[in-house]
């Protein structure tokens, strides 16, 4: 009889009992930890994110106040015209729907739209 040849092809080769995954795997870091400090993260870069954009907010308040107050610094009051503004200005002021306490993203927006418009309003172009 003649000896048959074993046929190590891949399409009649069947993978050992243990299947592929019987090779030591390389230790995977836990993906869940890796999300949480991914996460950890992002929250920090909010954080910070968030204190900056207030800081600017808060510098460009103080920049209008600035405006306001040299607004007639000749100790004669203000103009015809810086009232005209002053008076606008407190009337966007006016209109200005807020509630701090609910820590809401649209009021930090009706803030900074609010002082976009002043600005317009009050501070001189250079």
């Amino acid at each position: 009889m003649a000896m048959e040849e074993k046929n190590n092809s891949p399409e009649t080769s069947r993978p050992s009992a243990a299947g592929p995954r019987s090779r030591r795997a390389k230790p995977q870091p836990d993906l869940g930890q890796e999300v949480v400090r991914r996460l950890g993260f992002l929250r920090q870069a909010a954080r910070e994110s968030g204190h900056n954009y207030v800081l600017n907010l808060e510098h460009d308040l103080i920049k209008l106040m600035e405006a306001v107050k040299d607004m007639g610094g000749s100790g004669e009051g203000p103009s015809p015209k810086q009232r005209r503004q002053l008076e606008k200005a407190r009337q966007l002021l006016d209109e200005i729907k807020l509630k701090p306490d609910k820590g809401r993203r649209k009021d930090l927006k009706r803030i900074e739209q609010a002082i976009e418009a002043l600005a317009d309003l009050l501070v001189k172009k250079k």
